[in-house]
């Protein structure tokens, strides 16, 4: 800065020289408050009011020198300092061509040219940095509801029937184009092309039935971004896919939405990558493994066996598939318990407790073991609402030192107050002491589950609603009978506690990897280059192979 100074005195000004009118010498004097700002203002009125009388005994020369010490700092940090930062040198361009062309063209037109050329750096940056942040498919994403084992097995074998992407930055008609060359690659092969690699004996990639398109850390869509999304439902359509969209913020929706792309047969938002996951494994089960009628008829196929025997082992059948499905052994020490137990039994439709509309009261609450037949925990909206409204109502947040004022204004936000811990932890302790319920978990379980696991340990109970999917036989085990079984024969009820920690930690497990999914998301590096299409895929995966 001294350069500066130095050069300046040339132009008839001396080295010390008040530079008040320059931006960059007030900031070295540490004049960045709005009082020196202001008060520039009110020197500024008070010389022109009195004819610049008070300033008259300065010579020209060093106003002047003025001049050229703004001149000299503005090519300094404009024109060299930033040649030496910017590692794109298109970007520096824009800087010097307005200034050029000021003299060429005029300044307006000059700073037309600027904007112009800057939007097309833009565009092209964004376009390089990639709007698909990850490609997967069910294979490599699960979600985190619980299966049954064949479903689980058959879903890591089938899971590439659907495809998943997960979409970043803003979406504009520049970058969203590569979206729909993703998801054309998922159906360019013809059925001729079909029959020829059957012909070659190389297996094809299966066309999706579902694609999850997720847009969490998408920051916005324009108007040729939805037109393009259009495209995509109709190329679903199409194709017989379903698409669904997560992760959606509520703006985002309602442009997507005004513009006329809404939700039918195969295409939906979802509120989150969880549930459009869930929602398409389901689907995947449904349509194709057809577990709900091979489910019916496993249960047709236990009801002739109990007809044919004299007694009923469905308590031991149950532990039986517990065993084979965890690699467990408990069936034969916990098949003390069957004394314990009656059974249930639910038609298709029908909920287990009698708060959700079941037939179980509310003092039988205990193990339910699953002997056969297909049952949902789905969530309960009204039980949602209330405990929401409740805990709103109960929370009062600290008035001193607030995070955010009642005017809702960001500019007084206050993250860091000292409140901030207290509030948080009064409302987890709120949300405990309110609602004494377990964490909320999606589940579809048959044969080899314990429904009660979580509550029969600690106290807390499931927030969900159990519904029969198909005809369900389980065998209860109160928990008050198993208070009594702990005094005479303490070491039968351990075994219990040790199964259900077991079927605990799997749960559990599924939570963990799916964290690992999705750091695995947020730290993989954007897909830049172009999307390789099903036939590649082939021929790749046999060379592979060979």
């Amino acid at each position: 800065y001294a350069y500066s100074q130095f050069m300046a005195s040339f132009a008839g000004g001396i080295g010390v020289c008040p530079a008040v009118g320059v931006a960059l010498t007030l900031f070295k004097m540490g004049a960045e408050g709005n009082a020196p700002q202001y008060g520039s203002f009110v020197l500024l009125a008070i010389f022109y009011l009195t004819d610049f009388q008070m300033v008259r005994f300065i010579p020209k020369p060093a106003f002047s020198c003025l001049l050229v010490l703004a001149f000299l700092d503005m090519v300094s940090v404009w024109f060299f300092g930033s040649y030496r930062k910017t590692k794109q040198k298109w970007e520096w361009m824009v800087a010097p061509l307005i200034m050029i062309l000021s003299f060429v063209v005029g300044l307006l037109s000059a700073i037309v040219v600027g904007v112009t050329f800057s939007t097309i750096i833009f565009v092209g940056s964004f376009y390089k940095s990639g709007v698909v942040k990850y490609l997967a498919n069910g294979l490599t994403l699960r979600s985190t509801i619980e299966r049954g084992y064949r479903e689980s097995v058959w879903l890591d074998q089938n899971g590439d029937l659907i495809q998943v992407l997960v979409l970043q930055n803003y979406l504009f008609f520049g970058n969203a184009q590569s979206l729909l060359a993703y998801l054309t690659t998922m159906f360019d092969v013809s059925d001729e092309e079909s029959m020829h690699f059957q012909d070659l004996a190389i297996p094809l990639p299966p066309s999706p039935l579902f694609i999850i398109i997720d847009f969490t850390i998408v920051s916005g869509i324009d108007t040729s971004a939805i037109d393009l999304l259009r495209e995509a439902v109709t190329l679903c359509k199409n194709n017989h896919c379903r698409l669904f969209i997560s992760g959606m913020s509520h703006s985002l929706r309602s442009s997507v939405v005004y513009a006329g792309v809404k939700s039918d047969a195969t295409f939906s938002f979802q509120p989150d990558l969880e549930a459009a996951l869930g929602k398409a494994e389901d689907g995947i089960l449904d349509s194709v493994f057809h577990v709900k009628e091979q489910t019916e008829h496993d249960v047709g196929v236990r009801r002739r066996e109990r007809a044919l025997s004299s007694a009923d082992f469905g308590f031991r059948y149950a532990l039986d598939k517990i065993d084979e499905q965890h690699g467990l052994n408990y069936a034969s020490e916990l098949s003390k318990l069957e004394q314990y137990t009656k059974v249930v039994e639910l038609k298709p439709g029908e909920t287990l407790f009698q708060d959700e509309g079941g037939s179980v009261l509310e003092e039988d609450r205990g193990f339910f073991f699953i002997e056969d037949g297909l049952m949902t925990i789905e969530r309960d909206p009204s039980q949602e609402s209330r405990n929401t409204m409740s805990l709103r109502a109960q929370y009062v947040p600290e008035e001193k030192t607030p995070r955010m004022t009642r005017v809702d204004s960001i500019g007084h936000l206050n993250a860091r107050a000292a409140t901030r811990g207290k509030e948080d932890a009064k409302m987890k302790q709120l949300r405990r002491s309110e609602r004494g319920l377990q964490n909320f978990r999606l589940a579809r379980i048959g044969s080899g589950w314990v429904v009660g696991t979580i509550e029969g340990a600690s106290g807390l109970k499931n927030s969900g609603v159990h519904v029969a999917i198909t005809e369900c036989r389980l065998h209860l085990l109160p928990f008050a009978r198993v208070k009594e079984i702990e005094k005479t024969d303490p070491g039968l009820i351990l075994s219990l506690f040790k199964l259900c920690s077991h079927l605990s930690a799997r749960r559990q497990e599924l939570t963990i990897e799916q964290l690992t999914q999705y750091m695995t998301i947020m730290n993989s590096a954007a897909h830049t280059s172009q999307p390789i299409n099903r036939a590649t895929l082939a021929s790749l995966q046999r060379i592979v192979t060979v």
